[in-house]
């Protein structure tokens, strides 16, 4: 996760068999339909026939593709963020399971499983014939030193702990045996995040583990030629990779450039082919350009508002709903999005996670808020602050200007709570300072009622969501229930969520679990943002992963 969605231990819940094996394939162009016949001639002498569909292109060989993104200053996944790993570095690595271009688990390193009938016990048959950039083989013993290596490191303990492992055996050469201590339905979304890329052990040991920052050795198909941080980074075709046919292009260059602007003007200009994390209203008004395409998919990113609920006044729910029915969601995927998002549906980016539930939307309906601030005694004072008991109703807000359209969403939401009697002190940091002071237990934290935060899940599941933001156990430091709700029933509903026999059984108590919050509303849920992706028209094959996976050079081919 990013700065303010950082990943945290997740809920222990039950087994998953997934989609059968597949490789991944290239996101092909748009098939077109099939032309229906033409209708009999009733006057004419004979009946016509539509001309047939012409076919998809065939991907070709060869090129050189250019990126430009917005910085690069390591190749080893434990040091960068989630966005980067799977914009960049899937390029060069592979996990065990990955997503294809419509979002669903594949196969890739596993060519097999078995699944214990208690869910506990997963026995993978490897892929054979695959090997590391160094030489070195890819095999059981790769895939057991890896997860020993992730579940020793601390820095994974934020994506490890949503698997409890207990125990990694190498059965022969291809076959791994892994043991866990309790169910874990999304055990193959997780191992799809990219913090569980396959490293060659032998690599690794040789460099020693500072090296891994600059040098890299996976089985993906591209190999590092030159890396010069915070500059550039060059990688070519892998020779031996597993895929047959695959990559597509020869060589692979990310420029770094930092200002978004000058990304999009390089990529109008045809220095690049492809420019990464450009602003929504960029990609709106590339659009216009006949050389530029836009692609879009839903992920599971949602921009949301927490509500402080320890103390008054937002301890009191009507008063939390009243802030739901204040604000006009609509209007910021207008306004502030260009388009690029959707009204949040429920607590999750709800077309993008599992499972797809629909508690929502709260409908904009100020007037009805101020019916609920008067009927809990919130008065309108002299200057349309509402007053209660000689005390006016003002809210504490914290937020950062890191992200432009979070600082826009802060300026929105404080109109609107002016517009219906509640004031909003809005208190600026830079990021690192925001998240220094939020993550702390909260009597020591400086004073807040709101933090506006958005968070998003890499494996597209909503056991990290709920277990980390919602639950009694998962106050800060611990994890990021910033609301601090804590509600028996709502508890009881997670937990036994972590004990439910199969996926199916634990998306109908998430299911209940999200309209119970529906009701608590702890937080000002707004929107869901949309992954996008902008490149010149001959780039080809492109895909955007819905758990906030960008892929838009792994499988790329140019038309010209």
């Amino acid at each position: 996760m990013k700065t303010y969605r950082v990943l945290v231990g997740m809920l222990l819940v039950a087994t998953l068999i997934l989609s059968a094996c597949a490789q991944p394939t290239p996101a092909p162009a748009p098939k077109a339909p099939a032309a229906p016949a033409a209708p009999a001639a009733t006057a004419a002498p004979a009946a016509t026939t539509a001309p047939a569909a012409p076919k998809p292109a065939e991907p070709k060989m060869g090129g050189n593709l250019t990126i430009a993104i917005a910085g690069l200053t390591t190749l080893d996944v434990k040091s960068v963020n989630q966005g980067l790993v799977n914009a960049v570095i899937q390029s060069v690595y592979e996990t065990l399971t990955d997503r294809g271009p419509d979002g669903k688990i594949i196969d890739t390193l596993i060519k097999e499983r078995q699944i214990s009938a208690d869910g506990l016990v997963h026995t993978w048959k490897l892929r054979e014939g695959v090997k590391f950039h160094d030489g070195a083989d890819f095999n059981a013993a790769a895939v057991k030193w890896n997860l020993d290596q992730k579940y020793t490191d601390k820095y994974y303990s934020s994506v490890t702990n949503q698997i409890p492992l207990d125990k990694t055996e190498v059965v022969d050469p291809m076959t791994v045996k892994v043991t866990l201590k309790g169910p874990c339905p999304q055990l193959y979304s997780v191992l799809a995040v990219k913090s569980f890329a396959m490293y060659s052990p032998a690599f690794f040991e040789k460099v020693g583990k500072d090296a891994m920052k600059t040098q890299a050795s996976g089985t993906g198909p591209f190999m590092v030629e030159s890396y010069t941080p915070n500059e550039s980074l060059k990688l070519k075709k892998n020779p031996n990779y597993w895929q047959k046919g695959k990559p597509y292009v020869d060589t692979l260059t990310y420029k770094i450039v930092p200002d978004p602007n000058a990304r999009a003007t390089m990529l109008e200009a045809g220095e690049v082919d492809i420019a990464d994390g450009l602003s929504f209203q960029d990609a709106e008004r590339l659009k216009s350009n006949a050389n530029v395409q836009v692609i879009t998919q839903p992920q599971s990113r949602q921009y949301y508002v927490s509500l402080t609920v320890t103390h008054p006044p937002l301890d009191n729910v009507n008063v939390r709903k009243a802030i739901n029915l204040a604000v006009d969601r609509e209007a910021i995927v207008k306004n502030i999005f260009r388009g690029y998002a959707r009204v949040a549906q429920t607590f999750l980016a709800n077309d993008a996670v599992e499972p797809v539930v629909n508690t929502g939307p709260y409908p904009y309906n100020p007037a009805q808020a101020k019916e609920l601030l008067d009927k809990e005694g919130w008065k309108p004072g002299s200057d349309g602050i509402r007053v209660k008991d000689g005390k006016r109703l003002v809210l504490q807000l914290r937020t950062t200007k890191t992200d432009a359209d979070r600082w826009a969403i802060t300026e929105l939401v404080q109109g609107s709570l002016k517009e219906i009697g509640i004031e909003v002190n809005v208190n600026v940091d830079d990021n690192a300072v925001f998240l220094a002071q939020v993550n702390k237990p909260i009597a020591e934290a400086p004073p807040y009622d709101m933090l506006v935060l958005t968070w998003g899940t890499f494996t597209g599941d909503a056991a990290y969501p709920i277990g980390s933001g919602y639950s009694c156990k998962a106050f800060p430091p611990v994890a990021y229930n910033y609301s601090h709700l804590c509600d028996k029933d709502l508890e009881k509903l997670i937990d036994d969520a972590a004990l439910a026999p199969t996926m199916e059984k634990r998306n109908e108590i998430y299911t209940q679990v999200m309209k119970k919050m529906f009701d608590l509303y702890p937080v000002l849920n707004l929107v869901n943002s949309t992954g996008v992706s902008v490149s010149r028209k001959y780039v080809r094959g492109i895909y955007i992963d819905p758990g906030l996976g960008q892929w838009p050079a792994k499988w790329v081919w140019l038309d010209k």
